[in-house]
């Protein structure tokens, strides 16, 4: 499982380095057209606020598969051993059906919806815009499958971590 984790991650943090990339040329372009030019560009600005949005959901799916989300650990820190490891996959798995139903099903169909909107500067559907939802949606699936594969090694030698020094 820690394979399938590398390669979502590099997947991840390639994309969202070049996402992040594009809109830093993109907003210095737009810095210059309006102040030195006096000509602002509009198609750049909608590029910038489209890429936030993938970079966002990116991001977030990211974050959740490296279990760096914010996270208030004091009901869980009351619990030990393999109770605690119990608790923290019961959470992982109501995040899952979060990223299930929000994520999966509302933000396909949402997307699916948004396919015959044009957006009203660029040449482009909506709902490529909105299809960042499901794809974050999916990534986060994955990465559940792997926490939970690694939650469950744990079960099976709780004290695993400390022998590994980590």
């Amino acid at each position: 499982m820690s394979s399938v984790r590398k390669v979502i991650d590099k997947i991840l943090e390639a994309a969202s380095i070049l996402i992040l990339g594009i809109m830093t040329i993109l907003v210095v372009y737009q810095v210059v057209t309006r102040y030195i030019f006096n000509n602002p560009s509009s198609w750049s600005e909608a590029i910038v606020t489209y890429g936030f949005i993938w970079l966002a959901m990116l991001c977030g799916a990211y974050v959740f598969g490296k279990r760096d989300h914010m996270a208030m650990t004091f009901i869980l820190d009351k619990f030990k051993g393999k109770r605690k490891i119990i608790v923290v996959m019961i959470n992982e798995f109501l995040i899952l059906l979060f990223a299930a139903g929000v994520l999966l099903a509302g933000g396909y169909f949402g997307a699916l919806k948004q396919m015959t909107q044009a957006d009203s500067i660029l040449p482009i559907s909506m709902g490529v815009i909105y299809i960042a939802i499901p794809i974050a949606g999916v990534f986060m699936f994955l990465y559940f499958i792997c926490n939970e594969w690694d939650m469950v090694q744990k079960l099976k030698d709780p004290d695993e971590k400390e022998k590994e020094g980590k």
